[in-house]
């Protein structure tokens, strides 16, 4: 669809390369939002990508999968990934961004959608500053429909851990707990299905198949563990997937077998981490902390996270009818 000079189409797969080449040097841009990437769930989500011209220049990209919601027609910015939202090119100013959302829900009006649901992308992972599609979707009549609550660290402003926190990884130290990179995810990948059936009743996002796919085509994405020896062998305790980003090292499917609870394995792997994160990074990115939809706080993850430094960030999901 044309409007003035922008011309907004959906993405085709002969699209691949000029979309990734934009993420990649786009100020809000981030891996997850690659093709390789996204595509690993595409059985599960009806793609509806949209990618913004002005002028014959791609300027901005939406990742995004139509789905049916309550008998409406919804455009959602992503439901299969953490977060969405409109990606622009570094030279884009806030009057542009105005004008790339509103030809977007054009676009998608016409496309048969009636409503656009939006998880806008959290400051803390943008490259540059690039809050303007928030201000654009209110100015639209766009209205909040859900807040979950991360916990983020900023790492230059770091806290001394409590004495709590540092007993526990004291006593992993002295239970001769060794943190380190690993590409055993099968053996993770017991200890998280087992700690989520049994504390939650539920599964994990990703199967183990499915992370050991992105993690092959990722560098960025790693598995980080805590090992003890028994004799000549040694046993997985703890871990967690990490992800990089440009400013960011988030963490991810954090699990503690029984075993490593009794030895505060996981005390250390997360110490180690902000640790390590510290070289490279402003921020270390716990995660949600929040359930059924934002409604209901997890106090005692939410105390967890706050208990390493950790504070919380808003991540909202906006919700506009397209009239």
């Amino acid at each position: 669809m044309e409007s003035s000079s922008i011309l907004v189409r959906p993405y085709a797969a002969s699209d691949q390369s000029i979309w990734d080449g934009f993420v990649r040097s786009a100020r809000n841009g981030c891996f997850l939002f690659e093709r390789s990437y996204m595509e690993y769930h595409a059985h599960r989500f009806s793609d509806a990508s949209m990618m913004v011209f002005e002028d014959g220049r791609l300027c901005a990209i939406l990742p995004a999968h139509g789905q049916q919601i309550e008998g409406a027609r919804v455009l959602s910015s992503h439901g299969g990934l953490t977060f969405g939202g409109l990606v622009v090119g570094a030279s884009s100013g806030a009057a542009d961004q105005l004008r790339y959302i509103l030809a977007v829900c054009e676009a998608a009006k016409a496309a048969g959608f009636s409503r656009l649901n939006y998880r806008a992308m959290p400051h803390f992972l943008h490259r540059e500053p690039s809050e303007d599609d928030v201000y654009a979707l209110f100015q639209a009549g766009a209205r909040p429909i859900r807040i979950d609550l991360a916990h983020t660290l900023d790492l230059t402003r770091r806290p001394v851990l409590g004495a709590k926190r540092r007993n526990c990884v004291a006593k992993a130290r002295k239970a001769g707990v060794e943190v380190r990179q690993s590409t055993d995810f099968e053996s993770y990948w017991a200890i998280v299905e087992s700690v989520l059936d049994t504390r939650h009743t539920r599964k994990p996002t990703h199967s183990l198949e499915e992370i050991q796919l992105l993690a092959s085509r990722f560098d960025q994405i790693q598995l980080v563990a805590a090992f003890v020896r028994n004799g000549t062998s040694e046993e997985m305790l703890a871990g967690a997937v990490t992800y990089r980003f440009d400013r960011v090292l988030h963490v991810q499917y954090l699990a503690n077998s029984d075993r490593g609870r009794t030895v505060c394995a996981l005390d250390a792997v997360i110490a180690t981490l902000i640790d390590q994160a510290a070289e490279h990074s402003q921020w270390f990115s716990l995660g949600v902390s929040t359930e059924q939809e934002g409604r209901a706080l997890n106090e005692g993850l939410s105390w967890q996270k706050e208990s390493f430094g950790a504070r919380p960030t808003t991540l909202t999901t906006w919700s506009l009818t397209l009239s």
